[in-house]
């Protein structure tokens, strides 16, 4: 399961922010597994449907809160 973060300096409060971002198919940053080939790509979900079944999106101030999505 691939983990994100919000791409271009955004950032997001709430678990909803963050689910209607990523429904509205913006573009994300993969940010683990380090040892992921496409780490620090930015990706959105359309580019991982059939890859990825779910993503990890992590998100807050210290993004030290986590949620995960169906792709």
């Amino acid at each position: 399961m691939l983990t994100l973060q919000a791409a271009y300096g955004r950032s997001y409060r709430s678990k909803k922010a963050v689910e209607a971002d990523w429904k509205a198919e913006k573009d994300f940053v993969i940010i683990g597994p380090w040892t992921h080939p496409d780490c620090n790509r930015y990706v959105n979900r359309p580019q991982l449907a059939g890859i990825e079944s779910q993503v990890k999106i992590r998100y807050g101030k210290r993004l030290d809160r986590v949620c995960v999505l169906e792709v």
